[in-house]
């Protein structure tokens, strides 16, 4: 323990070492103040920087995609329980609490974003396909790309990623 506080924190800064994400009393999490002007988000994430390699319980009025570029993570959303592979997409709704876990440093890119940067509330767009989708019971969707010719959720994966 021969290092300062400051000195630890500057390392844990330069490897972006996020430990734990932060929430409020009611497990939202709390976006960083320097994003809170931006309609999405996207953070190119590794499990290596969470405290063992656990992102904690939280949910978020955002829609989150969530690219498994390598490894495999555990997924926790809501009461349903799954293992996600490297190549797959997992849509997590808005609204819903969720964790992530893994044995290994995955590398999870991650974007998240509110409905209305897709369309605004009031309008025909928003009301028979936006809303369907965050009305939905369904509290993610897990997307598996076909191997042998490219498939409509492989297209949206390459799109969103590439």
């Amino acid at each position: 323990w021969d290092k300062s506080l400051e000195e630890i924190e500057s390392m844990s800064s330069e490897k972006k070492c996020y430990s734990k994400i932060k929430i409020d009393s009611s497990g939202r999490e709390t976006i960083r103040d320097e994003e809170k002007d931006y309609p999405f988000h996207f953070y190119p994430e590794h499990m290596e920087q969470y405290d063992m390699r656990t992102i904690d319980w939280h949910w978020h009025p955002e829609v989150e995609v969530l690219y498994i570029e390598s490894g495999r993570i555990r997924c926790m959303v809501g009461s349903k329980h799954f293992d996600a592979f490297a190549g797959q997409c997992v849509f997590v709704n808005s609204r819903i609490i969720h964790s992530f876990t893994s044995d290994e440093d995955a590398s999870i890119p991650n974007f998240l974003f509110l409905p209305s940067l897709i369309t605004c509330q009031e309008n025909l767009v928003y009301e028979k396909y936006i809303q369907p989708v965050l009305a939905s019971p369904q509290p993610y969707l897990l997307a598996t790309p076909k191997k042998t010719k490219t498939s409509f959720e492989q297209s949206v994966i390459l799109f969103l990623y590439n």
